[in-house]
């Protein structure tokens, strides 16, 4: 199964935002910035992670493409 998760984020101007995360290793990242209380990711209700699944089969590249979609990478902290 290939997956890819949607995190809800505070924007800081009364909006949230998704990001969305393929990498693990972003997701431990926001959740140890959640629980240093980094706003951006605790907003209240702790790390928001949603994450949807797909067949193996699936063109998961395509699909991001197809719908614009930009991965957090662990760069992005950098």
């Amino acid at each position: 199964m290939k997956t890819i998760s949607m995190v809800i984020t505070n924007s800081g101007d009364g909006s949230n935002a998704v990001r969305w995360v393929t990498d693990p290793a972003v997701l431990d990242k926001m959740q140890e910035l959640a629980d240093d209380g980094d706003e951006k990711y605790a907003s209240g209700d702790g790390l928001q992670v949603t994450e949807l699944g797909f067949p193996d089969d699936f063109n998961m590249d395509l699909w991001m493409k197809l719908n614009s979609i930009e991965v957090t990478t662990v760069e992005d902290f950098e």
